[in-house]
């Protein structure tokens, strides 16, 4: 194919990659590489190119582009702030909080997990005529680029049948469960503070 029927093909594909995309390698580093490669192979073979040869090209090219928005929409949630409250022993309830931040495209938490318990559920704190209720949930929705936190006073996890105590200072591993980005474990540390009806919540569990 001449070279002045394949510039236009190569740029029109190129913007279409630009624009399926949408998050890429930049513009500066992706097309002169590419572009300078395609058309030296163009100029050994005296200007003409196989349709073999060019389909294969034209989906190097596209490939590369899609490399950029793969790597971009893997970005787990970022998951900080994680802590939990002193238990009074084993076998007795405790709580833990933490911060989700969104990155990317939207997720959900699944299911939460931690060897220091037997379970760990997620409770939804609500309020009805005055009176606060606590109740488990399925699951927690983490907004893209958006921020959800579990607090003292809200929603919380509750981690069931500690399976020692725990004290101020102590440190264990919480794995978190995502629908799209799967498991993230994270560091949990023991600390004091916040609103104490959660502390009553985990004694009415015992």
């Amino acid at each position: 194919m001449p070279v002045r029927l394949l510039k236009p093909l190569w740029r029109r594909s190129y913007a279409g990659c630009n624009r399926r995309a949408g998050a890429m390698l930049p513009r500066r580093v992706v097309k002169p590489v590419l572009t300078h490669w395609i058309f030296k192979r163009i100029h050994e073979g005296g200007g003409l190119m196989k349709h073999r040869q060019y389909c294969v090209l034209s989906l190097l090219a596209i490939g590369a582009c899609g490399l950029g928005a793969v790597s971009a929409q893997a970005e787990p949630p970022l998951v900080s702030e994680v802590w939990a409250r002193p238990s009074m022993g084993a076998g007795r309830p405790g709580v833990a909080y933490l911060t989700i931040r969104g990155r990317g495209e939207g997720d959900r938490v699944v299911s939460f997990s931690t060897p220091v318990a037997s379970s760990a559920e997620l409770h939804r704190t609500t309020m009805e005529h005055g009176i606060m209720h606590m109740d488990q949930v399925s699951g927690l929705d983490i907004p893209a680029s958006g921020t959800v936190r579990l607090a003292p006073g809200g929603n919380h996890i509750m981690l069931m049948g500690l399976k020692q105590g725990l004290k101020v200072g102590d440190h264990f591993p919480l794995t978190l469960t995502f629908q799209h980005a799967g498991e993230q474990t994270v560091d949990a540390v023991v600390a004091t503070g916040g609103n104490g009806a959660h502390d009553q919540h985990a004694k009415d569990h015992h």
